[in-house]
């Protein structure tokens, strides 16, 4: 099995049952996984991305501690995709960002900075009206006073 960022805690505890109790102390709001039904709902609703946000803790990290829990109990270590972004900031993101703060301090506004010329927006149009509320279909409803 392959710890990624979507592999959800029902899987985790079908695998792994002992990572119940881990998990539970693991962090407080995990304790809830104890009450079978919270498990059953939660459970296979609730990625480890989102675990780890609502723990306050790096994706990474998680991952990376339940694998070596699982290391600890069977003797084997799961491989665990590294999540990309999580931890670290995107090289050419933070190049770009720079740039538009350099623009800032030029005294350009950030709508004229670089990232907003590449993107070309769409023309607004408003929206269609419904059919319902068109003068034609008006006509053919007779009116009662």
């Amino acid at each position: 099995m392959t710890i990624t960022r979507k592999t959800t805690v029902h899987t985790l505890l079908k695998e792994y049952p002992f990572l119940l109790e881990y998990l539970a102390a693991y962090h407080p709001e995990f304790g809830k996984l104890t009450n079978p039904v919270l498990r059953r709902t939660m459970g296979r609703m609730a990625t480890l991305d989102k675990a780890a946000q609502l723990a306050n803790v790096p994706l990474n990290q998680l991952m990376n501690d339940v694998a070596g829990e699982i290391q600890a109990k069977t003797g084997a270590r799961p491989s665990v995709a590294d999540a990309p972004g999580v931890d670290t900031v995107d090289p050419a993101r933070l190049e770009e960002l720079a740039a538009i703060v350099g623009e800032l301090h030029a005294g350009k506004t950030p709508m004229r900075s670089s990232r907003a010329s590449k993107s070309s927006s769409p023309t607004w149009r408003p929206p269609r009206s419904p059919p319902w509320s068109r003068s034609s279909s008006r006509a053919a409803c007779p009116r009662t006073t």
